[in-house]
């Protein structure tokens, strides 16, 4: 089973859960997070410029104040800066997103990029070998025991490799 985001690609890799609002991307160190977050959205991004304005607005800012504030910095920028929530991510804005993450990490898995869904089960495989509950958590599953479902063969599987690599030494 490919594993959707190897530990080895230290460039941007993601998984991306996008109808459970959870949303994980690493970011590499030499990137700027302002330059990173622009990438992530394609440049410029009317979603994120409209969010920034409304909860601007929201938090008492005047137009002349919110418009300073957007020209000085990026959209994504200053909703980070100021705490507001950024557009929800739709279903083919995540399979967008995962296709530039594949391009920047140069990450190829059988000629395609990665789908939304694929870094939803690599990051809960991950999740679930170092804790279940947590899994259980930020992947949104109402009873541990449909985590246990999901990733308890995978880990089973991991867990005999290992015992028989600790064998064979």
């Amino acid at each position: 089973m490919l594993r959707a985001a190897p530990s080895s690609v230290c460039a941007a890799t993601a998984a991306v859960a996008y109808r459970h609002s959870f949303f994980c991307v690493l970011i590499p160190r030499t990137t700027s997070r302002t330059r990173f977050f622009d990438f992530l959205l394609g440049g410029s991004n009317v979603l994120a410029a409209n969010a920034a304005e409304e909860g601007l607005e929201a938090q008492g800012w005047d137009a002349e104040e919110i418009e300073t504030a957007l020209d000085e910095s990026t959209s994504m920028a200053v909703l980070r800066d100021h705490g507001i929530a950024p557009p929800a991510l739709s279903k083919n804005g995540a399979r967008s997103l995962m296709k530039r993450l594949c391009e920047a990490a140069d990450l190829d898995i059988d000629g395609e990029y990665l789908k939304p869904h694929g870094g939803r089960r690599g990051l809960g495989s991950d999740l679930y070998a170092q804790d279940a509950e947590l899994a259980q958590e930020l992947l949104r599953h109402e009873s541990i025991e449909t985590t246990h479902e999901s990733y308890r063969e995978q880990n089973v599987a991991e867990r005999r490799e290992r015992l028989e690599q600790s064998l064979d030494e």
